[in-house]
């Protein structure tokens, strides 16, 4: 087959020539403070790599010099990551430029390693198959899959031609018989199969739907059960089977649940069976509700065990029975101020209150509050554009966020559940759905703690989904089964915490039940 590569034009139009003698690059990678000074380093790493990819060069002396560079790559990865992965939108200042540098840099290695491919691919046409070595297919997976990590992170769009590009690397291994042929000795079950499986899979679970963080523990989860589904080329005879996905290979984009998708009778595709991937997780779920499996060691210290549930299970909707949406969406076109984080919607809802009353305090801090337009919405909630970036809202996937409105008599609960950078705008696009349209806030006292006091806010059962109320309180406060004193001091109402209905990196919500 004739592979297609987007690539740089070797046409030596560069400020200096690069540096080709392996042990002076070798002495100056070395000396490169990605610790101290990460994103300064990566930075040097990319006009190194620059230089280097519009520059003529044997493959050989190519080749050996881009595995110095991607040493030095793939050492920074971890340092860079901590910068922008867990930090709220939209990104501003040094924390944007860090995602911008570690995107520069994945993409620098990978055009090197798809120059090499390329060539090795001109030099072999009319005479049968390219012959590129495992190695050099598994560097250029590990780059683009590197780049769409930096995507999802940092919550910006995949870059174009990587998923086409993708695509077009494992059908060369398919085509070339080695798409089952070990990478090395040390990894016998890690093959270029494999490996463009698992980024099929981290795209498939809604990557940019992720928690903070999550990305990280998705790929380590990768690890231990993508060997485990099936690709074949075969359309199955249950089109719209559940655990099946569509990989359109001809095209740019990632794979789709084959239950969201129409395909056409002679698509060019592969298909994507997961079901033994979901039968494996099913039994985890079933053995960490009854206690007798526990987050990975490598994990263990960054993770609590509900949260931990919560991930597999979700992994467990978007490769079994990915949701579809069944409500109508609506396009909108109006304004929709909100608020983000628990402080802010208590304030908001106490100002709400005392401005019934007319007792609103003189001189009270305002709440902070961005303009956002609706893009669309449906019964459960909205996608919402944020328009400027210097919005005074931090948002993040997993927070709780007020909608205000004039003259409303309650303010609107919801949750952040996706987010995503616009590229070509420059605004954030995030997506809600509204908890409750009638939460009230009240207080929340807790005698076996002396009597902490902390406010809180009551959801009522949701129609046909919640059989009781639940509470959201900042994280780490509460735990099951604590007694709990809800009101003011001349109507307090004792309660029982029941269970955690859910768990994020800014509040937790419980599902509590009133003793008689």
């Amino acid at each position: 087959m004739a592979i297609k590569l987007s690539l740089l034009p070797v046409d030596l139009k560069t400020d200096r020539a690069p540096e080709l003698d392996l042990g002076k690059v070798k002495a100056h990678l070395a000396g490169l403070p990605f610790n101290e000074q990460p994103a300064e380093s990566a930075r040097v790493l990319t006009d190194e790599l620059a230089r280097l990819n519009h520059w003529k060069l044997e493959l050989t002396a190519r080749w050996h010099l881009l595995e110095e560079y991607f040493s030095a790559a793939a050492g920074s990865w971890t340092v860079l990551d901590t910068l922008y992965s867990n930090v709220p939108h939209p990104m501003r200042g040094d924390v944007a430029v860090a995602a911008d540098v570690a995107m520069a840099v994945a993409t620098g290695v990978a055009m090197g390693y798809k120059r090499i491919l390329a060539d090795l691919s001109r030099m072999r046409l009319g005479f049968g198959l390219p012959k590129a070595p495992t190695l050099l297919i598994h560097r250029c997976q590990q780059c683009l899959a590197r780049i769409l990590a930096v995507s999802y992170q940092s919550f910006r769009p995949v870059p174009p031609n990587t998923w086409f590009e993708l695509h077009q690397i494992y059908l060369l291994a398919r085509d070339s018989g080695i798409a089952n042929t070990p990478f090395s000795d040390q990894t016998p079950g890690f093959t270029p199969e494999v490996a463009y499986i698992q980024v099929l899979l981290l795209a498939l679970a809604n990557p940019y739907g992720f928690l903070p963080g999550q990305i990280s523990l998705a790929l380590i989860f990768l690890g231990d059960y993508a060997h485990l589904a099936k690709l074949t080329d075969t359309p199955p005879v249950h089109r719209m089977a559940s655990a099946l996905a569509v990989v359109p290979i001809s095209s740019d984009r990632p794979p789709m649940a084959a239950r969201k998708v129409d395909v056409p009778e002679h698509a060019v595709a592969l298909y994507l069976h997961c079901y033994d991937v979901v039968f494996a997780i099913n039994r985890h779920v079933q053995e960490l509700e009854a206690g007798t499996a526990w987050p990975a060691a490598t994990v263990a210290d960054t993770i609590s065990q509900p949260q931990y549930l919560n991930f597999v299970e979700r992994l467990l909707r978007e490769w079994g029975v990915a949701p579809a949406r069944q409500e109508m969406r609506s396009a909108g076109n109006r304004g929709v101020v909100i608020c983000a984080g628990l402080g802010p919607i208590f304030r908001a809802m106490l100002e709400l209150e005392e401005g019934r009353r007319g007792t609103k305090p003189a001189g009270a801090e305002p709440v902070p509050r961005a303009q956002c337009t609706m893009v669309n919405q449906t019964d459960g909630g909205y996608s919402l554009r944020l328009e400027s970036a210097r919005a005074d809202v931090a948002l993040m996937v997993g927070e709780v966020v007020g909608l205000l409105e004039a003259r409303q008599r309650k303010v609107p609960v919801a949750v952040v559940r996706w987010l995503r950078f616009d590229g070509l705008s420059g605004h954030t696009l995030f997506g809600v759905e509204v908890l409750s349209t009638s939460a009230e806030l009240t207080k929340v006292s807790i005698p076996s703690r002396g009597g902490l006091e902390l406010p809180a806010i009551i959801l009522p059962p949701a129609l046909l989904t919640d059989e009781h109320s639940t509470l959201v309180v900042p994280p780490g406060v509460l735990t099951s089964d604590l007694e709990l004193q809800l009101g003011g001091a001349a109507d307090a109402e004792t309660v029982i915490v029941t269970r955690l209905v859910e768990q994020t990196l800014s509040f937790e919500r419980y599902e509590f039940i009133p003793v008689e």
